[in-house]
């Protein structure tokens, strides 16, 4: 290994170990090349000299660490490309359609499986369409009552239009939600709350309601039960 000597880079002023008998020099830290009998001259006094610190290109020259040899390029002969196998060496895979069995399903069966199935159905619905019948009905009766109480409690004298002046929504056997144009304070949603309560004819149960108006909304009972995107 050749005797290093100490030199600087003209562009940062790194500290770099140069070899004397090399022409040129290459900076590791900002990519600067320069002569090295320069990098000697400045590393004697570098007070004296400024620093640009300024962007380099990126080396791509020759290898100048000195203390680096670049391995000799060999080049080597490419070797031959492999000749494609014949087609007709090939392997040849032939795919044989199978055939799906026809099952006739016995005719008495297919009748036996139609009437069972109706028969649910039928059941579902004699249980289940009343029920709702009866559901739509009382909400409807619930939400009429509600509308006179509430042309009662704002002093309009203009009837009370459901889906108009009022919306209910999120109904449920424990919960309710009352949109509504305005509430002007807390006095005014505490009579909506009786309002509905006695429509609703729970008034003992245990029972939440949410009042939403334009400005301020009320919560009655437990606040954490209702879900908006019901």
């Amino acid at each position: 290994m050749a005797n290093l000597k100490q030199g600087r880079c003209f562009n940062c002023g790194s500290i770099l170990f140069l070899d004397p008998s090399m022409e040129k020099g290459h900076c590791i830290y900002c990519d600067a090349v320069f002569e090295n009998h320069l990098a000697f001259t400045i590393e004697e006094n570098p007070d004296s000299y400024e620093f640009k610190n300024e962007v380099m290109e990126p080396y791509t020259g020759p290898n100048l660490d000195p203390q680096v040899k670049r391995a000799p390029v060999i080049h080597q002969t490419p070797p031959p490309k492999a000749t494609a196998k014949s087609a007709d060496k090939r392997p040849q895979y032939e795919f044989k359609e199978r055939e799906i069995p026809d099952v006739k399903a016995d005719r008495k069966v297919l009748i036996i499986a139609s009437s069972i199935l109706a028969v649910v159905v039928i059941a579902f619905l004699a249980t289940a369409l009343p029920m709702t019948i009866r559901r739509d009905a009382e909400r409807a009766e619930i939400a009429e009552q509600f509308a006179q109480s509430i042309k009662d409690i704002s002093g309009s004298s203009e009837n009370i239009e459901i889906g108009k002046d009022f919306i209910i929504t999120g109904q449920k056997n424990d919960r309710c939600i009352v949109i509504l144009h305005e509430i002007k304070d807390q006095a005014e949603a505490d009579r909506y709350y009786e309002a509905y309560r006695k429509a609703k004819g729970g008034e003992g149960e245990d029972f939440s309601l949410l009042l939403v108006g334009k400005e301020k909304s009320f919560h009655y009972g437990d606040s954490e039960v209702f879900d908006l995107s019901e």
